[in-house]
């Protein structure tokens, strides 16, 4: 990927101008891709965020792999994708790789004085994440509407600045949110993309697209039986980034975390994972039950079974056909966290938020 010597360094104020004579690019937009300088420069503004419902900037926490700083996609109004209008500034930055551009991230910070330009701090070079590039978050559009939007998570790839006014805060309680399966609701990556991208992923990033492939296959399949199935959207109080949950069915209160094989070490991690964001959950009623569950794309050894058995966590198992069948059944039962009850994310008391 092509890394240019600018004028600038992490932290220098510009104006769109002087950020255009090095790596051009559009005069207006929040994404600004230039072929000639194998670049693209994004553009944060906390006011635009506070508008639609979201907030860019930096995670609290770091992960294994370092800094994240989450970037909303482009599209002010209705589902965000990569196709149509808006979605080409949106598969510029998913494709970045494959197109050998970096991407330059910029913050506004204010105006020039006595006039309306505005300026923008220049935080670093960045990359996408390799094993989760972006995730589907809800957020209202500038007609309140809710919709989904897309959350690119950015990683510095060379010397970079972070200020406390771009970490993201954390939410002063924890909530859950049940967003209901819909059919086109969430982006969806392009396939010719996704087949790129795959020629050069890593071992976890493939592991990390085997889970995400079953979650979408079981929620499908469920849902085209009847079920009342979707995601959970949990803030975490000490953290600003958003846990999303594997599938969940609101009809039995089945909680699944999917595994990327049937093997023993897979399912031991799954069932890490189930048990982290279990023990966020916040459910209705005073002693509402949580089914807690793995998915698995086969039938795991008796042994491996016998290990979930112990921790009472069911395994639904994908069958060659594409059906799913529940071979154990898990049961956990544990008190709501003050009987709040659990938002639907189509609810009117949600869509009229803003």
């Amino acid at each position: 990927m092509s890394m240019r010597t600018l004028a600038f360094q992490p932290g220098d104020i510009l104006t769109r101008d002087d950020i255009r004579a090095d790596l051009g690019g559009s005069k207006q937009g929040g994404i600004c891709p230039s072929v000639p300088k194998r670049a693209i420069s994004l553009f944060s503004d906390k006011s635009s965020g506070d508008r639609y419902g979201y907030r860019d900037g930096w995670l609290t926490e770091e992960d294994a792999l370092g800094p994240i700083f989450e970037y909303t996609g482009a599209g002010s109004r209705g589902h965000q994708s990569f196709g149509g209008l808006h979605g080409k500034g949106n598969s510029a930055i998913l494709r970045h790789v494959i197109d050998d551009r970096t991407l330059y991230l910029f913050t506004a910070v204010g105006r020039v004085p006595g006039t309306a330009t505005k300026t923008h701090r220049y935080v670093g070079p960045f990359k996408l994440d390799e094993i989760e590039p972006y995730r589907g978050r809800q957020a209202v559009d500038d007609r309140q509407q809710l919709r989904s939007v897309i959350v690119f998570r950015l990683r510095p790839i060379d010397a970079y600045c972070r200020f406390s006014s771009d970490v993201i805060p954390p939410p002063s309680e924890p909530s859950t949110s049940f967003i209901p399966y819909s059919p086109g609701g969430r982006p969806v990556e392009p396939a010719e993309v996704r087949e790129l991208r795959e020629r050069d992923m890593s071992l976890a990033a493939v592991a990390a697209r085997r889970r995400a492939a079953l979650n979408d296959d079981f929620e499908a399949y469920r849902h085209g039986q009847g079920g009342n199935v979707g995601r959970l959207h949990q803030l975490v109080e000490y953290d600003a980034q958003v846990l999303v949950s594997g599938v969940f069915d609101a009809g039995d209160g089945s909680l699944c975390e999917p595994s990327e094989s049937p093997s023993r070490a897979a399912l031991r991690d799954a069932m890490g994972r189930l048990l982290d964001i279990s023990q966020q959950v916040t459910l209705p009623g005073e002693d509402a039950p949580l089914r807690l569950m793995i998915l698995s794309p086969g039938a795991p050894s008796a042994a491996t079974q016998e290990l979930l058995a112990d921790y009472q966590i069911g395994l639904i198992c994908q069958e060659s056909d594409g059906t799913f069948t529940e071979l154990r059944s898990g049961t956990r039962v544990r008190r709501s966290r003050g009987g709040r009850p659990l938002p639907c994310a189509d609810c009117p008391a949600i869509q009229g938020a803003g």
